[in-house]
């Protein structure tokens, strides 16, 4: 507990962006409203395409003798189960068409397993904004004393001592 986990660092940085809402149109004027539905969208739609990097990793690391083409194929699975409207013109792009988009993630390669704590930030961070629309006071006061806690605790930990939800509870996403 030298540091806090990537999940728990992910929630300051994301959440912050969500809670800033408010005072976007300092920066984008009359479009402010435009801009923050926009990143809101990116955000949610984030959600299953980092649940979808996650299940690839499983997969892929608990079988490593697959073959190039076995990956593809299990990408291109996961793509039709979590983003059933991408929709890959084999004309324009032949290589995501049989699955190959999942080798555009340095992620995958380099930082395995990242993109399940950005899913779980984000969950946490949503729970924040959430509050923030109704109690922007309380809502800083949970992000200030995760942010005071830094890497005294585990994740699940310093969200509890912060009074965040876990977002491996069933009902925090509703």
């Amino acid at each position: 507990c030298l540091s806090p986990t990537l999940e728990a660092c992910e929630i300051h940085s994301t959440a912050m962006e969500y809670m800033s809402y408010p005072y976007m149109d300092i920066f984008y004027g009359r479009s402010a409203e435009q801009y923050s539905e926009l990143h809101m969208t990116d955000g949610l739609l984030f959600l299953p395409y980092g649940c979808m990097v996650d299940e690839f990793q499983h997969v892929v690391y608990d079988k490593p003798e697959l073959t190039p083409d076995e990956r593809h194929a299990v990408w291109k699975e996961l793509e039709e189960r979590y983003q059933p409207y991408i929709n890959y013109d084999p004309a324009q792009t032949p290589f995501h068409a049989m699955g190959g988009a999942w080798m555009k993630k340095d992620h995958i390669f380099t930082t395995p397993f990242y993109y399940i704590d950005y899913c779980l930030s984000q969950i946490c961070a949503l729970e924040l904004w959430d509050e923030s629309r109704v109690d922007m006071k309380e809502a800083l006061e949970k992000y200030n004393t995760l942010c005071q806690l830094g890497g005294s605790d585990t994740f699940l930990n310093l969200i509890k001592k912060a009074g965040i939800e876990s977002p491996f509870n069933v009902d925090v996403i509703k």
